[in-house]
C-alpha cells in the first residue's frame, strides 16, 4: 500500500488558509531587514510569545498552496475542521473556501464524512454545501467562565479547561496583545477576567481583557471527534 493510501483522514484545527492581516505578504520582503513582527515578554513555556518575520514569510508561502485554485488534485480522504467566526490570527473565511472547494473537488467517496465544528455568536450555520456535517456547540454551561466568554479565540481550540498551563485558573494567562500599556498588569493579575478573542470591538469594550486559550467547548469537540474517528 502506498504511503499516501494509509492516510484516512485530515484533521484541522483554525489551518493557516490565510491570515488575517492583510499586509502578510509583505514578511518575506521585511524580513531582509526587521527581524520581529511583535517582541514579547516570552514567558511561556510552551510557545514564543515574539514572533519573527521569517515565520510569517514561510507560512505565507504555504498558505499559498492551499488555496482553492492550487488544490486541483485533492485526495479523497474526509476533512475534519475546527474554525472559530472571530479568529484574529487566520481568516475563518478563507478556511471555509478551502474545506468547500474540498468537499466538492471531483466524485469522492468519502464526501459524507466532512465535518466542520464552527464556533460562531450568531445562531445561523455558515452557507456551506448542506452535505458538510456542520455542528456548533449548544450554550455554554460552565458557572465559573461562560458569563466571562467574549468569542472564541484562534489560541483556544486545542486546549481543555482543566488544562493547567492554559486552562481556566491555569498558570499562564495571554495579555500580549495589550503588552507594553497600562492594561497589562491588569490583564495579568485581575481576579475576574474577560475572556475572548481580541477583536476590535472587544478591546474598546474590555481594554484589559485575557485572550483565551482553552476551548469551553472542548468536551463537545472530542465526542464529534470520536465520531470522526470510528467512522473512518
Amino acid at each position: 500500500m502506498a504511503q499516501e493510501e494509509q492516510i484516512k483522514g485530515l484533521m484541522l484545527w483554525s489551518p493557516a488558509s490565510q491570515a488575517k492581516a492583510n499586509m502578510a505578504w509583505a514578511a518575506q520582503y521585511v524580513a531582509w531587514f526587521k527581524d520581529y513582527i511583535d517582541e514579547g515578554t516570552d514567558i511561556d513555556f510552551a510557545k514564543y510569545e515574539s514572533f519573527p518575520f521569517n515565520a510569517a514569510a514561510q507560512i505565507y508561502s504555504l498558505m499559498q498552496l492551499i488555496q482553492p485554485a492550487n488544490l486541483t488534485d485533492t485526495p479523497d480522504i474526509p476533512l475534519f475542521v475546527v474554525a472559530s467566526e472571530v479568529d484574529q490570527t487566520i481568516d475563518t473565511k478563507s478556511t471555509l473556501r478551502v474545506l468547500e472547494h474540498w468537499h466538492n473537488n471531483g466524485m469522492r467517496k468519502t464526501q459524507h464524512k466532512d465535518t466542520l465544528i464552527y464556533y460562531a455568536d450568531k445562531a445561523q450555520k455558515p452557507v456551506l454545501s448542506s452535505s458538510i456535517n456542520v455542528t456548533k456547540p449548544e450554550l455554554c454551561t460552565h458557572g465559573d467562565y461562560c458569563e466571562a466568554l467574549i468569542g472564541i479565540a484562534h489560541t483556544a481550540l486545542t486546549n481543555a479547561p482543566n488544562n493547567q498551563h492554559y486552562g481556566w485558573q491555569g498558570i499562564y494567562r495571554n495579555c500580549e496583545h495589550v503588552f507594553g500599556t497600562a492594561y497589562y498588569r491588569t490583564c495579568k493579575t485581575t481576579q475576574n477576567p474577560i475572556l475572548g478573542e481580541t477583536t476590535a470591538h472587544g478591546l474598546q469594550a474590555y481594554p484589559a481583557m485575557q485572550r483565551l486559550t482553552f476551548n469551553p467547548y472542548f468536551d463537545h469537540m472530542v465526542d464529534a471527534l470520536a465520531r470522526f474517528l470510528d467512522s473512518q
